[in-house]
């Protein structure tokens, strides 16, 4: 595993490691199983059709889960979108999801050189 360039990635990979109490092939396996998540895509269809209630809670659930495996940049843009999205404001919704899918497929090219 290349633990430099996940946190090169803005993975807090100590912050992370600790979700997993320290079992580092158990993080491993929960940074691959990352390329199933779904969010994102459930959240865009939702946003399609303005089903506000179910984009916040596609991308609750991806702010929780980037918490949890030490995503720190994914976690901010989620966390911006939860804030707007409890206000109400749904004037950047489309921007804000496009910017968080880019930085997944970031985030999933490096987990997929960086973990063996």
């Amino acid at each position: 595993m290349n633990r430099e360039a996940l946190e090169q990635a803005g993975v807090d990979y100590a912050a992370g490691l600790l979700q997993f109490a320290g079992k580092e092939e158990l993080y491993q396996k929960y940074l691959l199983r990352f390329r199933e998540d779904t969010h994102v895509r459930e959240a865009q269809a939702s946003l399609e059709k303005e089903d506000y209630k179910e984009v916040f809670e596609q991308i609750h659930a991806l702010k929780g889960l980037c918490g949890t495996l030490g995503f720190s940049p994914l976690f901010a843009k989620a966390s911006s979108m939860v804030k707007d999205l409890r206000r109400g404001d749904y004037h950047t919704l489309d921007d804000q999801l496009r910017e968080i899918e880019r930085e997944q497929e970031g985030l999933l090219s490096v987990i997929e050189r960086s973990v063996s």
